[in-house]
């Protein structure tokens, strides 16, 4: 079939990807407790059912598997398949101020806009419209294709393991879930804590740390209480793994307590090392760790993770 043919398809069914795209985007699948046949939340497994009813509705063979992952299916061969796979799960919006509702499709100037719209929502809907569209033109695959849903991607992937406590995995496959075009390795990822002592007369200068911390991105707003008034530090909320895109407010919080002078001793000396050490500095530079290679690019080296304790802070 002619890229051109594909594009022409696509022009004229957009507005029903855009429908399906929506529909799934509405679903809040943030993971949450543990409930019966939900087991990583009610939002996550919502998504999955809402993905194989436009899969059925299309007319392809679907199930949720272990209330963990959907798949919607061309073909019948269950053994033997190809293997898309992505999934429908995503991170909490968080309390930044979005220019456009986290839980709704919008567009402006040709972009799409709205919580897993690019992380994967967007381009899970757009496999299974493209799958759609070459069912209703009368292509036939060789092999069945199987488009396999996660719920819990975002979170460790405990939804494989019951996905394949059930059934085969896929002969081969490739996931829609990164950059264009192909990707053919990843960087690893360590998470480590530093736990640096301070002296109670010291660290008593500062309550405890509040905001929304979390591995997945950089905070975009930190409250602590000093002397019994509340500081706040704003940033930009971004991915962990593209901290030079946003504002780190763990970092705009040591500036803020440093050049205000409003802590001295110890708990100053270890805010102005998170300054000298990691403020703008997200490649591992201001650590003495600044490595890359010609195959993975830089090591990327960020904070996300500040807390208080009575005699230390704990840096993740």
């Amino acid at each position: 079939m002619e890229k051109a043919t594909l594009a022409a398809m696509y022009d004229t069914h957009r507005d029903e990807f855009l429908a399906a795209l929506r529909q799934v985007m509405a679903v809040k699948s943030v993971r949450g407790q543990q409930a019966e046949h939900a087991p990583f939340g009610s939002g996550p497994r919502a998504v999955l059912t809402a993905v194989a009813q436009l899969g059925a509705a299309y007319g392809f063979k679907t199930a949720v598997v272990n209330d963990a992952m959907a798949y919607v299916q061309w073909g019948e061969d269950d053994q033997h398949y190809i293997g898309i796979v992505g999934h429908l799960d995503v991170v909490p919006a968080g309390d930044a101020d979005w220019h456009f509702p986290p839980y709704a499709l919008s567009e402006k100037d040709g972009r799409l806009y709205g919580r897993g719209v690019l992380d994967n929502k967007g381009p899970s809907i757009a496999c299974l419209i493209g799958m759609k569209l070459l069912k209703d033109a009368g292509f036939q695959p060789q092999k069945t294709i199987r488009l396999i849903f996660g719920s819990d991607e975002e979170s460790g992937s405990n939804d494989v393991p019951r996905y394949l406590a059930s059934e085969v995995p896929p002969e081969f496959g490739f996931t829609p879930d990164c950059k264009f075009p192909v990707v053919y390795g990843e960087r690893g990822i360590l998470n480590y804590r530093i736990t640096t002592p301070i002296a109670p007369a010291s660290i008593k200068q500062i309550g405890a740390i509040t905001g929304d911390q979390a591995r997945d991105h950089v905070p975009d707003k930190l409250t602590v209480a000093v002397d019994g008034q509340p500081i706040t530090a704003n940033g930009i909320r971004v991915p962990t793994n593209a901290p030079e895109k946003g504002v780190n407010a763990i970092t705009e919080l040591a500036k803020k307590l440093v050049t205000e002078q409003l802590v001295t001793g110890e708990l100053a000396s270890y805010c102005q090392w998170l300054i000298d050490s990691l403020a703008e500095k997200h490649f591992g530079e201001g650590l003495g760790m600044a490595f890359e290679d010609a195959d993975s690019g830089r090591l990327i080296v960020t904070p996300y993770s500040l807390q208080k304790t009575d005699d230390a802070m704990t840096l993740g």
